[in-house]
């Protein structure tokens, strides 16, 4: 079975630092993408899926670079602190 689409992701995954190659959103991504391989994905989950795959990528881009790699968590704790502060 042919699989470009998870052989590309592995590609861009092996371009980035081990640890957010490692990530659980590294690890969305690459199970997109097998699904965008499979052949008895409907064609009406493909753009859905594909999509969400771009969104993915995106994001572990945004990550790599440094501009989105707060987390919910930091995102939570930067209001509190704002909160205190005022």
């Amino acid at each position: 079975m042919s699989t470009p689409v998870t052989t590309a992701v592995r590609r861009e995954l092996r371009a980035l630092d081990r640890e957010l190659a490692r990530s659980s959103l590294a690890m969305s991504a690459l199970a997109l993408a097998r699904r965008l391989d499979d052949p008895v994905t409907p064609p009406s989950a493909v753009q859905m899926t594909a999509r969400e795959l771009r969104l993915t990528l995106d994001r572990l881009a945004e990550r790599a670079a440094g501009t989105g790699g707060s987390s919910l968590l930091d995102e939570l704790a930067d209001r509190r602190a704002e909160r205190r502060a005022s």
